[in-house]
């Protein structure tokens, strides 16, 4: 009860207003919030996806590459032209040099595979020194932890070896060692392959989703992007070595997507740890998120912002007959004549009229009565001049834009009862040229768009008057919005005017009137009006000139001309105003400079 007695005290406008709201926004709420949240959740699982597929693709990259590296390295492990070199005893470096030119498997091989860097044999020995591919095991070699691993292992160990780039940043190498048996001797060799970072780098390079490869849990070997390595602790060997997970991870207050995987190298005891990581992902969908929600309020503003002014309309429209019957109530008859609509609103204030005309009548029939009770003739004769006039100046003081415009409009539907379509079309742009002039009289400033409305009315009914004598054509420069620019109103219909009065005066047929407006700089708006009429000698356009800028109180001509370069100089400044061009048989145009003013 106590909610209907404070609904039943609210203003109707706030009644239709809060319910409409009601239907229009909870709807859309909850389905675009739903809709949001189930489009968040789809755009994370798809960058997932992504992340996954990249770490799956990076993996099977290393898996071709260690692979195709061990069969590389059988052909050197298997080829007794390489052991019988490795075995032979040379007396002098002459003869190593002649030996090893001849041997061409390391340079082919490098040559054709464009993953290798480098392919390097240590020896231990002692006739072979330093050359080309070839290298003594000397005592700094021996002590390294890879050479002392085939001195108790046999097989494949990979490894990483420290690379130092530019910049100060230091780099790692994937390479391969592999133990050559030399049977004859009862010795071996170490082959040693470096993996190329180029080509690495042309087969991962992904900018949006990086990777980043690690060996046996040590440093990184492999950097997408060298800023930012996920931060991943690859897990020691004592541990499960085998990973696959998709996870998020969050560094400097930044969320990421990661995926992380292991793959174990062809016959070897070692393992790469391969991450890779959305860089920008769930930044973008965070982006995508509030750009959604925003087009969301958007969509959730527009229609409660037409309901708004709905509702107002409507609730004015009620005010409106409201303020009639009071005013009726009180004795006063003269209400308005019109009420816009075609509803229930409008019937009942048609009804509310013609009670008020019934009344009207009424008193005055009763005022002839009383007349017609004079005894004297001539008073009763002035009785009725002066209740004559007295009307007359009542019917004068209700003549209003509301009357000009419904006679018009009965006008034309008159000549549209009779099939004189020109005529009512000429009727309906007067009208609509009339309410223009109307709607305007005492504004101090109107929009760019309203003006050119004006005079394209102005335009189309001299076109109804003089046929193909007159034909026009207004250009706007396409970075102007018309109903954005604020302008004086009232300036072009003059300069159209005058262009039709005087510049197309002895025009036959093909009259142009060309309308321009641009925008030079940020601050100054053109407009210019040129007509291919008559024109005017030097002297007939120096006179205009002089005319516009000072007032010739004994001329009549131009004094429009010189009223507008007036009001713009006093408005807007003295760097704005009027400038006229003109030539003998060649047309004449009128430049106005404004301000730009939004």
């Amino acid at each position: 009860m106590k909610i209907n007695r404070f609904w039943g005290k609210v203003k109707i406008q706030k009644k239709l207003f809060t319910t409409l709201l009601a239907i229009i926004t909870v709807p859309i709420l909850f389905f675009g919030a739903f809709l949001l949240v189930k489009a968040n959740e789809s755009m994370v699982r798809q960058c997932q996806d992504q992340v996954t597929e990249e770490n799956a693709r990076a993996r099977a990259v290393f898996f071709d590459l260690t692979t195709n590296i061990y069969n590389i390295s059988e052909n050197f492990t298997s080829d007794s032209v390489l052991a019988d070199l490795l075995s032979r005893q040379y007396s002098d470096e002459t003869e190593v040099r002649r030996a090893f030119d001849a041997y061409d498997l390391i340079s082919s091989t490098l040559a054709r595979q464009t993953s290798l860097y480098d392919i390097c044999i240590y020896t231990n020995n002692s006739t072979i020194r330093d050359y080309a591919h070839f290298s003594y095991a000397g005592l700094d070699v021996r002590e390294k932890l890879w050479y002392q691993f085939f001195l108790q292992n046999e097989g494949t160990l990979w490894s990483s070896q420290p690379n130092q780039a530019g910049n100060n940043v230091t780099l790692f190498d994937l390479v391969m060692y592999r133990k050559i048996p030399l049977l004859s001797i009862h010795d071996f060799a170490v082959l040693k392959i470096t993996v190329s970072d180029n080509y690495l780098r042309s087969r991962l390079n992904n900018k949006a989703i990086p990777s980043t490869a690690y060996l046996n849990g040590g440093s990184p070997f492999y950097y997408s992007d060298l800023t930012f390595d996920g931060t991943f602790t690859p897990p020691s060997t004592a541990e499960n070595p085998y990973m696959q997970s998709t996870d998020f991870t969050e560094i400097d207050g930044q969320k990421y997507v990661r995926s992380v995987s292991t793959l174990q190298p062809y016959r070897s005891d070692g393992f790469i740890y391969i991450l890779s990581y959305s860089k920008n992902g769930l930044q973008d969908i965070s982006r995508l998120t509030w750009s959604y929600t925003l087009i969301l309020l958007l969509v959730l503003f527009i229609p409660c912002f037409l309901l708004y002014f709905y509702t107002q309309y409507f609730s004015s429209r009620i005010s409106l007959l409201r303020s009639a019957m009071h005013q009726a109530a009180l004795g006063d008859y003269n209400i308005i004549s019109s009420f816009a609509g075609n509803d229930e609103l409008s019937e009942t204030f048609n009804d509310l009229l013609l009670t008020v005309r019934k009344i009207e009548e009424k008193e005055s029939l009763l005022y002839e009565n009383q007349l017609r009770e004079q005894k004297l003739t001539l008073q009763r004769q002035e009785l009725e001049k002066r209740q004559q006039q007295m009307e007359y100046k009542v019917l004068a003081s209700q003549m209003n834009p509301h009357f000009l415009y419904n006679t018009l409009e009965m006008i034309r539907m008159k000549a549209v009862n009779a099939d004189d379509f020109e005529a009512a079309n000429a009727i309906k742009l007067l009208g609509k040229y009339l309410r223009h002039s109307l709607d305007n009289t005492g504004t101090t400033v109107t929009t760019l768009s309203k003006e050119l409305q004006y005079i394209e009315l102005y335009l189309t009914i001299q076109q109804l008057r003089f046929k193909q004598r007159i034909n026009y054509d207004i250009s706007v420069d396409p970075e102007i919005e018309p109903e954005k620019v604020s302008v004086l109103p009232f300036l072009l219909q003059p300069l159209i005017e005058n262009s039709v009065s005087h510049g197309l005066e002895h025009q036959e047929s093909k009259g142009f009137i060309q309308v321009n407006i641009f925008r030079e700089a940020e601050d100054f708006l053109y407009i210019t009006v040129k007509d291919n009429g008559g024109g005017m000698t030097p002297e007939e356009l120096a006179a205009l000139r002089r005319m516009i800028c000072t007032k010739d109180e004994t001329k009549t001509k131009s004094i429009g001309l010189y009223n507008i370069n007036q009001r713009i100089r006093l408005c807007c400044g003295p760097e704005y105003g009027m400038t006229i061009t003109s030539r003998k048989w060649e047309g004449t145009c009128v430049s106005l400079k404004l301000p730009y003013l939004e």
